[in-house]
């Protein structure tokens, strides 16, 4: 197995790294294997999927290879643009059972539903990526949240002078937000209800893209509407990164980044680039940071089932500093993009 680097946007101004305080919200070994134990059952749950694919799924190269299998779920790696998609790919009902809520959804919930971490998120994880954006978007209007969930970015973008809805399938995570005050709506957004997008100045897709069957698609749909000069703002999984290792290192403990049922794509930046330009979209900026080295740490310790202790409390302590080095060396697991459309 090779592992090329599809580093694309050499023009575009770049950032680096982002501080976590991993404890204060909880992430330890314990809460990893909760989650990843979580995400096996739901993968069992759902796997119903569509006939193979016969192209790559964003540049429609013919040419794959296998690259790892996660609780039976295969996934291939394009070998013109890199990008992984699952293959085949989950049925697409089963794609909108899983972010609508009740038994057998994502473990998304586990996450995001949770009280006392609600606002740790929004200082720690919503407000910095907020106030990047703001750094570059100068005059503010209408951010529409696509996937808001429980509305940590709309609720960091408000506090901030933006004005704000929020677009959810989920009907607990919707209840959750509109109990903040926050102005969402329960509707999975698609093609046909597209439209309802185009007074937006930010649209933002934070962790949706990879969920979504064709994320190329469905980005140009919902981009089509915007005014030109309007800004989409999204998240996604990056390979090649250290995750991506972790994930061939210890398949049968993954919790995020190659994750069935969840995850149907994990994007390289070449992938990324031939989505925006579909999408009539130009980047205007990127940030890397990731959870890689502290995924590594505790997989390591979940694979060993080591105790939780001083010495790993130490050890977990390094995360953040090892990160930096992962980022410099641009094998992040996310890339974070600004882009306007043309």
């Amino acid at each position: 197995m090779t592992m090329k680097t599809y580093l694309s946007f050499r023009n575009v101004p770049r950032r680096k790294s982002k501080s976590i305080d991993w404890k204060k919200l909880n992430r330890n070994a314990e809460w990893r294997k909760k989650i990843a134990n979580a995400d096996k059952k739901a993968a069992a749950q759902s796997a119903v999927f569509q006939p193979e694919l016969s192209s790559c799924p964003i540049c429609k190269g013919e040419k794959f290879h296998y690259f790892i299998e996660v609780y039976k779920y295969t996934y291939s790696e394009c070998e013109s643009c890199g990008h992984i998609f699952m293959q085949p790919p989950l049925d697409s009902t089963v794609v909108k059972k899983l972010y609508s809520g009740g038994e057998g959804g994502s473990i998304q919930k586990l996450v995001y539903l949770d009280e006392e971490l609600f606002l740790k998120r929004i200082e720690q994880i919503a407000l910095p990526k907020i106030e990047h954006c703001n750094s570059i978007i100068k005059e503010k209007g209408l951010w529409i949240d696509i996937g808001c969930g429980t509305g940590e970015i709309l609720t960091a973008a408000q506090q901030t002078g933006w004005e704000v809805k929020g677009f959810e399938a989920d009907a607990a995570e919707v209840d959750f937000a509109r109990r903040r005050g926050m102005d969402v709506e329960q509707k999975y957004i698609s093609a046909e209800n597209a439209p309802k997008l185009k007074d937006a100045k930010v649209i933002s897709l934070i962790n949706v893209l990879e969920h979504i069957n064709d994320p190329a698609e469905f980005l140009k749909a919902i981009t089509g509407p915007l005014a030109k000069g309007a800004f989409v703002v999204f998240e996604v999984p990056r390979h090649p990164s250290l995750s991506s290792f972790v994930n061939l290192a210890f398949p049968h403990l993954p919790y995020r980044h190659i994750c069935p049922p969840d995850h149907l794509h994990i994007f390289t930046e070449k992938s990324i680039e031939i989505m925006l330009n579909g999408a009539g979209l130009e980047a205007v900026s990127i940030w890397e940071f990731g959870q890689d080295a502290p995924d590594f740490i505790l997989c390591a310790v979940n694979n060993a089932e080591l105790e939780e202790s001083d010495f790993i409390d130490q050890i977990s302590a390094l995360a953040n500093e090892m990160q930096k080095v992962v980022d410099e060396k641009s094998l992040s697991d996310v890339i974070f993009m600004v882009a306007v459309k043309g």
